[in-house]
């Protein structure tokens, strides 16, 4: 279920969308989080890859200070999620794949309006 920020994309969809992002393959390997376009005028497509075995898994959206200011569930697989950051003012932010309460993977995604 996704917030009012994000939405899953179909994996079809999300390649032809991002002809260079490619969905990692579902396997036993770890996480992937990897975001597009990085910086960003506000909208973001995250590919990510959660494990099999996880049971909740979320994407965390934060500011330079640490704060959460967005949170969203993804499917635990692969796939390809739209989150929508134009309300935020330009600067520095931290986008985190959380999984089962643990921050498993992070990026960093500069916002310039």
């Amino acid at each position: 279920r996704a917030g009012p920020y994000a939405r899953t994309l179909a994996p079809d969809l999300g390649r032809a969308m991002l002809p260079s992002a490619r969905i990692p393959e579902r396997t036993d390997a770890g996480p992937t989080l990897e975001a597009y376009p990085n910086p960003s005028n506000g909208l973001v497509y995250l590919v990510y890859h959660v494990p099999n075995g996880v049971a909740h898994a979320e994407v965390w959206f934060s500011d330079m200070e640490g704060r959460v200011v967005h949170r969203t569930m993804v499917t635990a697989s692969s796939g390809i999620a739209e989150l929508d950051v134009r309300e935020h003012a330009t600067g520095l932010y931290t986008i985190a794949l959380v999984l089962d309460g643990v921050r498993m993977e992070q990026l960093k995604l500069s916002l310039q309006h």
